[in-house]
């Protein structure tokens, strides 16, 4: 249930007032700067200038192969839409020709600007569970 053609409302990431200061209901392909998704139980590192991802899974949920790790994002099914989820695909770090890897989100709660801490990646008040899946391509 990938629901891209359904507008959302308010701000998408990338118009061209966009100031990265405030949350947004979506991101797409033209979207730049860092973005904290919060779903259900895990929070997601979107860097649309690095094109890269990172899944910081919360509290007693499933682990996956590069949790915690930044990884290069290859392709888009879904884009982060507020109310909706992800679907989006990753090569293998250790074998990028032979293994890719996807990851498809719960329902996403916020979309937030990222902004670095002390202890920065390190995002405080991970969730405690989500519905996200994990597979190989």
């Amino acid at each position: 249930m990938y629901d891209d053609d359904h507008p959302a409302d308010g701000a998408a990431a990338g118009d061209s007032d966009e100031s990265n200061t405030g949350n947004v209901d979506r991101l797409g392909p033209d979207s730049r700067g860092q973005w904290l998704i919060t779903t259900v139980g895990s929070q997601h590192l979107w860097d649309c200038d690095t094109n890269t991802y990172l899944r910081m899974p919360g509290g007693g949920r499933q682990q996956f192969p590069y949790d915690r790790q930044p990884v290069t994002i290859t392709r888009v099914d879904a884009w982060p839409v507020v109310g909706s989820t992800f679907f989006l695909w990753f090569d293998d770090p250790v074998q990028p020709v032979w293994l890719e890897h996807y990851r498809r989100s719960s329902l996403i709660a916020s979309i937030e600007p990222f902004r670095p801490t002390d202890g920065e990646g390190e995002v405080a008040g991970e969730g405690d569970g989500d519905g996200e899946g994990d597979g190989e391509g």
